[in-house]
């Protein structure tokens, strides 16, 4: 990017599909994309400003603000879907303007499914809301890496609502900050995911020790 993109009031659909994944590099050099409006259908899948990254995509140096993403299942703000891309040093929404992001199932506030994907460098100011499978990073994380993440918001939902995530399968967490209001069916949720199938402790006293901070 070689300056600063205004999307307000312009239609905007989501780059690349289920099966056309995007493996090319995007560098916004620290400029900004405003404005991001996206409302896919209830039954759609990977809904984001890209459907779905591949193993060769690359986002990086970009901001992203006054944005709203809707959608089914694989919502996030950056992609869908991670399979095996990198997102490094992107800034998605403010502390007074955080990003919309609203899914049925798999919600997130940067990816919405993140399979073998590495996100580091990044932060993160989102109010989520999912019926099931949310967090402020990852609706699920499937074996990817998170380094060096600060998160704050809201994540809102029904089943397996998590703060960092909705559920973490294998997945590398490292050097995180978060300030997350989580809330399901049952009230404030103090998980930082609904679920941890390895690569995480369980305690949830040790994951705070090992690999989160929470910061008032």
């Amino acid at each position: 990017m070689t300056r600063d993109i205004d999307f307000q009031s312009v239609p905007f659909i989501p780059i690349g599909s289920q099966s056309g994944v995007f493996n090319g590099i995007l560098d916004g050099r620290g400029f900004s994309i405003r404005g991001l409006k996206i409302e896919s259908d209830l039954n759609s899948s990977y809904t984001g400003m890209f459907s779905q990254l591949g193993k060769d995509a690359i986002i990086a140096n970009l901001q992203l603000e006054d944005m709203f993403i809707s959608g089914g299942f694989r919502v996030g703000s950056i992609a869908g879907r991670n399979s095996g891309g990198a997102v490094l040093n992107c800034l998605v929404g403010s502390r007074d303007n955080p990003v919309i992001i609203r899914g049925c199932s798999d919600t997130g506030g940067i990816i919405g499914h993140n399979f073998k994907g590495l996100v580091a460098d990044s932060r993160v100011y989102a109010n989520v809301t999912s019926y099931g499978l949310a967090g402020i990073t990852f609706g699920t994380n499937h074996e990817g890496s998170l380094v060096n993440f600060v998160g704050e918001g809201v994540v809102v939902g029904y089943l397996e609502i998590g703060k960092l995530a909705g559920i973490n399968q294998a997945g590398d967490i490292i050097n995180i900050r978060i300030r997350v209001d989580a809330k399901d069916k049952k009230g404030s949720v103090n998980k930082m995911m609904s679920g941890d199938y390895g690569g995480i402790p369980n305690n949830p006293s040790q994951l705070l020790t090992n690999f989160f901070k929470e910061y008032n």
